[in-house]
């Protein structure tokens, strides 16, 4: 059976930008803003949302420890529920999600109110979040780039078996969840800005992004 995979967005016209230029551009938004980083597994978009976190003093939520013990799809209204509404209502939260209950996880998801909120992971653009957000990111990148950092990820952190062989095989599982997901939400068509994984240099803090 051949695998279900995203689209190419067959971009030409990316622009280098400095990640300084986006924060500035995020910050001088009057609002207290909530931005989405959605891409597949790999894309960079963990390391993106870091550094726009520590460049706005944002706090920062990732989808994956809202979901961690609990439904790997269906967590996007206990993450509004738990953290969105309360946030956007000015309000402290320290939320601890369903799967932190179930398996005695120690602390909680902590947000300040007076600071914007990023989250990030697979599934983060859906519209169910769109709704709430001010910006949505789409992180752009080459699926075998993508797959050889996870790979390379994992083994590293000896995470999901520690072997390539097992490695891949997790990684194939969790795409077959998320790809149908992405493939009806289609999130990079409703994405304020593309940024590419593959060719954007973070240590440098250069982007090459398209503003759609």
């Amino acid at each position: 059976m051949k695998k279900a995979m995203l689209p190419s967005l067959k971009i030409d016209s990316w622009t280098e930008e400095a990640l300084s230029d986006l924060t500035a551009k995020i910050s001088d938004n009057k609002v207290k803003s909530l931005i989405l980083i959605d891409g597949a597994a790999g894309s960079g978009k963990t390391t993106l949302a870091v550094k726009l976190a520590e460049r706005l003093h944002a706090n920062l939520v990732h989808t994956d420890d809202v979901s961690w013990c609990a439904d790997p799809i269906l967590w996007d209204e206990e993450l509004l529920d738990g953290i969105v509404k309360p946030w956007s209502a000015g309000k402290k939260v320290a939320y601890k999600p369903t799967g932190w209950k179930k398996e005695n996880r120690p602390g909680a998801i902590e947000v300040d109110p007076d600071k914007a909120l990023i989250i990030e992971g697979m599934g983060a653009g859906r519209k169910t979040l769109r709704a709430a957000a001010e910006y949505l990111i789409w992180v752009d990148t080459e699926p075998e780039t993508a797959r050889a950092r996870v790979v390379q990820r994992d083994l590293a952190n000896g995470e999901n078996g520690g072997t390539v062989e097992s490695v891949t095989e997790f990684a194939d599982w969790w795409d077959s969840l998320l790809m149908p997901l992405f493939l009806e939400e289609e999130p990079w068509k409703y994405a304020d800005i593309i940024v590419s994984g593959s060719r954007s240099d973070l240590i440098s803090d250069k982007l090459m992004i398209h503003v759609v």
